[in-house]
């Protein structure tokens, strides 16, 4: 009984609750009683400190059987809901394809990444902003068209700092993975986000400032 007792002490001190009450050893004196009754995708459980009447495991039985209706629901439901969300993912996917079909111009790129943006909202992902990165594997700096909720769609290019950031990313280029993630703590994204913005300008500023030659 020990043993039992530990086990579920474990469970319950996890679970914590009232739980915590209920498992005390001496609430189980005269042993621990577990009975399952099973069902298609498991068992239903029950936890007690005495036997069980035979009344008793009925309606154990027929709350189980109750439960599994009450899961095949909840799993026809599941179903239901991945193909609405597979729709929902197909209609943005043609949105973009479709707009993507329409350019005539490259300058319309800057159209197609807004409307990126806007569908991976409408899909309920918590996006920030979304780009695409060109000339990657080619150049260190990041050539970017860029979309978010709080600046225009545009094309940028940022010369490569050294940060944590993208020399991860730059690791995973060279290792040719075809997937990047990265994790940021807020201090991390704040100084990433405000040396790329201040790398940006500098970079505009000495597109248009003449050279020398030029001045001649």
């Amino acid at each position: 009984m020990k043993s039992w007792l530990d086990t579920f002490d474990r469970i319950t001190t996890d679970a914590g609750g009232v739980a915590v009450d209920i498992m005390k050893a001496g609430n189980f004196k005269d042993g621990v009683y577990y009975y399952d009754a099973m069902i298609r995708f498991g068992s239903f459980g029950i936890l007690m400190n005495r036997a069980t009447t035979n009344e008793e495991k009925n309606i154990q039985a027929r709350f189980a059987t109750e439960f599994e209706r009450a899961y095949t629901r909840f799993m026809d439901l599941q179903k239901a809901e991945a193909q609405a969300r597979e729709s929902q993912i197909q209609l943005a996917l043609e949105r973009v394809r479709a707009r993507t079909m329409a350019m005539h111009q490259s300058e319309e790129l800057r159209e197609v990444i807004e409307l990126v943006y806007e569908q991976l909202v409408i899909l309920e992902l918590p996006v920030e902003h979304a780009g695409f990165i060109l000339d990657y594997k080619e150049k260190n700096d990041m050539h970017i068209w860029f979309a978010s909720k709080q600046v225009k769609p545009s094309e940028i290019t940022i010369p490569y700092f050294d940060s944590p950031h993208w020399n991860s990313f730059l690791d995973a280029k060279a290792k040719g993975e075809n997937f990047f993630s990265n994790s940021w703590i807020l201090k991390l994204k704040t100084s990433f986000i405000r040396i790329s913005l201040n790398g940006f300008r500098h970079y505009r500023t000495m597109l248009s400032t003449p050279s020398s030659a030029d001045r001649d």
